[in-house]
């Protein structure tokens, strides 16, 4: 193999190199150190002409100074880098034996979706509320999930029993089969009612995202007081300005606090009254049907037999099938008997509670919303708290 080289001297020229490869070595690095088999090439040539043997004489002695020169274009060392390995592609590759590993695991990605952007987009006040809701709905998927496996199990129960070729064992099983699917549904049904109670939980969540901008504005105002009288006394006119606007901003935060408290109350109330009542009614239903199923399993004869006897044939399919209507006859006419949960939303707080029970509205005979009746007269663009029950004054001072 020949190249031209440029000679940089006085005189510019070209010269006709013959290159005569020497010992390479290849070193691949790796987790285990492996030695690579060098492969020498030949070191003997012929040459044409007297020049070409001069310049093959002074290449060798240039490859065999190579180590010490810079300017070499020919090494004979290659260093085959390893790509930089990432855990990613490890587990791509390795994944059979992930676990002999003793190289540190860097954590799993949270993998982000819409709701975990609603969740950090939710105002800090709501933030709780929120993640609540979002646990809750994990929770009622994996109602629905055990819902389904129950009913699964019961057909697979059944289909069990027909296979055995035993007449009792396929008829109680069969049965039993039956009333599993049906607490398999309870579970689902209590899966419903968790819905109900969870979006209710919702208009908490909603009500106190409304809130947190009342709040920030009136922080805001204030921190910008503070600020202002730290400048002197050539800011009192903003300053004024700005406590007028506070006035304002602590009135409409009095609204909204009002209308937190009451919303929170209520509708905690509401909803942990649908929670609990479903609880009793999954938990109520259940042991009904748990009830009849193990009254099932007394028709079923256990006793031993030798080797070369036979059982008694089943004679039990009447009663088995009474028990099983009587079980659907329970669960249709079953009714709750949890007690009512009492809630004064509708009511006012003092002497107006008295009053409503009296059928007399509260403020006197006249309305306090319209002027002008019994000498009680409501100031225009009143604040109102916007409660479940109607809407109620709120005494704001401007």
């Amino acid at each position: 193999m020949c190249f031209l080289e440029v000679d940089e001297g006085p005189g510019p020229g070209v010269r006709v190199v013959e290159y005569r490869p020497g010992t390479l070595r290849v070193s691949i690095p790796g987790p285990r150190r492996r030695r690579s088999s060098s492969s020498s090439g030949s070191s003997s040539g012929s040459s044409s002409s007297s020049s070409s043997s001069g310049s093959s004489s002074s290449s060798s002695s240039h490859h065999s100074s190579s180590s010490s020169s810079s300017s070499s274009s020919d090494d004979t060392t290659i260093v085959i880098a390893s790509r930089p390995s990432h855990h990613h592609h490890q587990h791509h590759h390795h994944s059979w034996n992930r676990t002999l590993s003793i190289r540190k695991k860097e954590p799993a990605r949270h993998r982000f979706s819409m709701s975990t952007f609603r969740g950090l987009q939710a105002p800090e006040l709501s933030k709780k509320m929120t993640r609540l809701i979002k646990q809750e709905n994990s929770a009622i998927s994996a109602h629905e999930a055990a819902s389904r496996e129950r009913v699964n199990i019961a057909a697979q129960l059944s289909e069990w029993g027909e296979g055995t070729e035993d007449d009792a064992v396929s008829d109680i099983s069969d049965k039993l089969g039956v009333l599993m699917a049906e607490i398999g549904e309870q579970e689902d049904n209590y899966a419903q009612s968790l819905e109900d109670y969870r979006s209710i939980l919702k208009q908490i969540r909603d009500t106190e995202s409304s809130v947190q901008p009342s709040r920030d504005h009136r922080a805001k105002i204030a921190d910008d007081i503070q600020r202002l009288k730290l400048k002197g006394e050539q800011s009192k006119d903003k300053v004024d300005v700005l406590e007028q606007e506070l006035v304002r901003a602590e009135a409409n935060n009095l609204v909204a606090e009002a209308q937190l408290t009451n919303v929170t109350r209520q509708k905690l109330k509401e909803a942990f009254d649908i929670h609990l009542a479903a609880v009793i009614e999954r938990g109520e239903k259940q042991i009904l049907l748990a009830r009849h199923a193990r009254r099932l399993l007394n028709y079923l004869d256990d006793s031993p037999v030798v080797p070369g006897d036979s059982r008694q044939p089943y004679e039990h399919a009447d009663e088995a099938k009474q028990i099983l209507e009587a079980a659907e006859n329970d669960l249709k006419s079953w009714e709750s008997t949890v007690e009512p949960i009492h809630s004064s939303a509708g009511e006012t707080s003092g002497a107006g509670r008295d009053q409503e029970a009296q059928g007399e509205p509260v403020g006197g005979t006249g309305n306090v919303n319209e002027p002008g009746t019994n000498g009680t007269s409501a100031k225009q663009g009143q604040p109102q708290v916007a409660g479940a029950t109607g809407t109620q004054p709120v005494a704001v001072p401007y």
